[in-house]
């Protein structure tokens, strides 16, 4: 299926995104409002890190790192075509119990979690959202990030 230097190529890819939206994201007061985890969801990947902040900068921690090239070579049954979308959208919404700050990488994910959360707040430039279990997060998209989030002025 994947060979692991195929996988650490994928996510060399998704990095890629996922660093440019956290150098933007690391200037927010993220941890001042309670939130220590930044989740990135795509329809090829899932990350979640913890972030502590101190100043302008910041010290990230993956704590969960997936994609469907690894998803793949774990399961070798499945399609080459099969769509991860809805886990990558739905397992952190499902796991995650305190505030944290969701970016949706496609219009799938961000329209999956709309529809399977309940709106508290429309902010400017995010949304507060709360899951069924009731624990309150933001919700962003990629580009509103990487062109809006001038001020950072999200809460």
């Amino acid at each position: 299926m994947y060979t692991n230097s195929e996988i650490q190529a994928a996510f060399d890819i998704y990095c890629k995104r996922t660093d440019a939206v956290r150098d933007i994201l690391k200037l927010a007061p993220l941890n001042a409002n309670d939130i220590n985890k930044i989740v990135h969801s795509g329809e090829r990947f899932m990350v979640i890190e913890h972030i502590c902040q101190m100043g302008m900068a910041g010290i990230y921690e993956d704590e969960i790192r997936i994609c469907t090239e690894l998803l793949l070579q774990q399961n070798p049954e499945k399609p080459i075509n099969s769509d991860f979308t809805e886990e990558f959208a739905s397992m952190p919404l499902e796991v995650e119990r305190k505030p944290f700050f969701m970016v949706a990488y496609s219009e799938r994910i961000f329209d999956y979690v709309i529809g399977h959360t309940k709106l508290e707040r429309q902010l400017p430039k995010a949304r507060m959202l709360s899951t069924d279990k009731g624990t309150l997060f933001y919700l962003a998209r990629e580009e509103d990030i990487n062109r809006a989030f001038h001020s950072i002025d999200i809460f």
